[in-house]
């Protein structure tokens, strides 16, 4: 299955959430309304008139109403709590961010390994959260890859080598990617209303239910002649909404096992395929059966189903949310059936961690066409890459991370020095027009800013062109830090010095859309609205506009130009419109690609299939071809992998 197709299925789901949630509301209602006819004939408070007394339609319009609140309630203050995103959810689980300038080791290792997986992938690099577990568990949250956030407990920190973390977080990205996430945050609102039941159950039974016991039961006779029925009736609904709403709980655990079970198999998949070692994840699930998984916190039944493991234990084990621990080892690498860690990080297939080495691989500069992993420069695979990325991408994504000066990645993971890196990346590398942007940013910006840009801009201009764009990507987490003024504030004064002269390089747009699209996402207190084309006839005047802004990067040539056109609009089923180049494509292009953020995967599927035919027309992929198709697939949540120059390591 293929990132589309994920991205189909997972709408499917939604709709299926929605008929599980309603039919485990009514479910509650008909319960409640046979407790409460139940408990009223027996306290003599309501005698039902003949066979067909028990039905009343007052009665049951209370009932509904009283579930609906209770509803509301439990679901509305959770939605309330969840709508700002990954990072709200991670500490509503007791998550600590993970500051990038820890000094223990495991930490930096996790926080490494995470930067790698998001320049492999072409992602935003999410930020991490610690949860203080001794449990071997993580999980990912967010309403998207641009505002997601990876969870891991202190017992995988501690426990897992970096082969077993590296499989633990591709699990986690591919959740992100293939929208999980969003399914995930659904559910947790859905069980937030369905456990709101059983506690309102709870808090009646044992606020008023004592004053009832002593109260009211030893006037139990006296109850069916109305007097201190009252009471009994409080207790009694309130034992009534207890039980019951242990059906919600029961609910809730069918709904995420219905859900979740197939989606960690796929999960799971997806993280060999982009690791090429089932080992590293088979060894962590191994960890996972010989210790635990399970998570204490008062909020983790709502949000169980977002984790690797299994975080509630072995209670209720024939509705756990996740696959068995050994049907997903045996897929994976049936050799670790058998596999009992006696140490700390030992494995079958890794006794001891590694030494880092201090050596750097020989790392070659250059962008001269298309990498090996497109398999001959067919389109169709970089069609297959999105939303996934290949082992080869991954190594490139830890050769960047090596290869960055200290000082830029300092500076990429602190707020100041993110707004600072950003300013200098778009500083022009011509003395007079540097000097012009420059001051722009004295009128504009603080003194301590402009000192770190000062400071940043000689590291900025030695780096090599086609290290820009990946420095910017992992500027993303810090700037989401920054307050929606804040941010509104540094995206007025970056797009200004992108401006100064009236022109957008390809880099700069690139770097508009990968990254402060990426983060005015994250700022979003409401998400894009869904549903939009869903044929490419509806959206042709948007792809014409896409295809000739790439095919005008192709070169000077207008026969190459006109010929990369046709060869993107020719992908397009039921295209209409014309098949020369539109003379504002650029102009255009922000606007066209913001609406065709909204079309359907159908629509996001020919349209990314069409700009690799584009870009693919002549066998060759340059570095501004390849940054423009990038932005493009980031601005319609289409993450494509990097590049790779033809120029690398082995």
């Amino acid at each position: 299955m293929d990132f589309f197709s994920y991205q189909d299925e997972a709408r499917r789901n939604t709709t299926y959430l929605v008929l599980l949630f309603v039919g485990g509301v009514l479910l509650t209602i008909v319960s409640l309304y046979v407790a409460i006819v139940l408990i009223l004939s027996y306290t003599g408070v309501w005698v039902p008139a003949g066979r067909g007394g028990i039905w009343s339609p007052t009665l049951l319009l209370g009932i509904v109403g009283l579930t609906g609140m209770i509803l509301a309630f439990g679901s509305g203050s959770r939605w309330l709590a969840v709508r700002q995103g990954g990072a709200a959810v991670a500490e509503s689980l007791g998550g600590r961010p993970l500051d990038h300038s820890t000094d223990n080791l495991d930490e930096q290792r996790l926080l490494n390994i995470v930067e790698e997986m998001a320049i492999a992938s072409g992602m935003p690099a999410p930020p991490v959260y610690i949860l203080d577990q001794a449990g071997i568990n993580a999980f990912a949250a967010g309403h998207s890859m641009n505002d997601a956030v990876i969870g891991v407990t202190r017992g995988a920190v501690d426990a897992l080598s970096r082969d077993e973390m590296q499989g633990v977080i591709a699990h986690e990205f591919a959740h992100i990617v293939n929208e999980d996430v969003r399914l995930n945050l659904r559910l947790i609102v859905v069980i937030a209303g369905l456990l709101a039941i059983s506690m309102v159950g709870k808090h009646v039974l044992f606020g008023v239910g004592r004053a009832s016991l002593f109260g009211g039961m030893a006037r139990r006779g006296r109850s069916k002649n109305g007097k201190g029925g009252g009471q009994i009736v409080i207790l009694l609904v309130a034992v009534a909404l207890l039980v019951i709403g242990y059906i919600g709980v029961l609910c809730s655990r069918l709904i995420k096992a219905a859900i979740s079970r197939q989606r960690e198999f796929l999960a799971d998949a997806s993280a060999t395929q982009f690791t090429r070692n089932p080992d590293g994840l088979a060894g962590a699930l191994a960890k996972i059966r010989s210790g635990t998984a399970q998570i204490e916190h008062p909020r983790v039944e709502e949000a169980s189903h977002m984790f690797f493991g299994d975080a509630l234990g072995t209670s209720w084990a024939s509705l756990s949310t996740h696959p068995p621990l050994e049907a997903r080892i045996e897929r994976l690498s049936p050799k670790y059936l058998d596999y009992t860690p006696d140490r700390r990080r030992a494995a079958p297939a890794e006794a001891a961690e590694e030494a880092p080495s201090t050596a750097r691989d020989p790392f070659l500069p250059g962008f001269d066409g298309v990498d090996d992993a497109l398999g001959g420069g067919m389109a169709a695979a970089i069609t297959g890459l999105v939303g996934t990325a290949t082992a080869d991408h991954l190594q490139y994504g830890k050769q960047v991370i090596a290869h960055l000066p200290p000082e830029l990645r300092r500076a990429a993971h602190e707020s100041l020095g993110a707004v600072a890196l950003a300013y200098s990346l778009v500083l022009d590398p011509q003395d007079a027009h540097r000097e012009k942007q420059v001051g722009m940013l004295q009128d504009n910006v603080a003194p301590a800013t402009l000192e770190e840009v000062h400071r940043l801009t000689p590291h900025v201009l030695a780096l090599d062109r086609w290290l820009r764009l990946p420095l910017a990507e992992l500027l993303v987490p810090a700037l989401r830090q920054l307050s929606e003024a804040q941010f509104r504030e540094f995206a007025h004064t970056l797009k200004a010095l992108m401006l100064h002269d009236d022109e957008l390089s390809i880099f700069q747009f690139a770097m508009l859309k990968m990254v402060l699209h990426q983060v005015e996402e994250s700022h979003r207190s409401t998400r894009r609205p869904r549903g939009g084309a869903g044929s490419i006839r509806k959206a042709q005047d948007e792809v014409h506009v896409l295809l000739s802004a790439l095919a005008l990067v192709a070169g000077e040539d207008p026969d190459v130009r006109k010929q990369a056109l046709r060869a993107g609009l020719h992908q397009l089923e039921k295209y209409r419109g014309p098949d020369t180049l539109h003379r504002e494509s650029f102009a255009r292009l922000n606007g066209a690609l913001d609406r065709l953020a909204t079309a359907s995967p159908k629509v996001k599927r020919q349209v990314v299939d069409a700009c690799s035919h584009t870009v693919l027309a002549d066998d060759e992929v340059t570095l501004d071809e390849g940054e423009l198709l990038r932005a493009i697939g980031a601005t319609l949540n289409c993450p494509l992998p990097p590049f790779l120059p033809q120029a690398r390591v082995a």
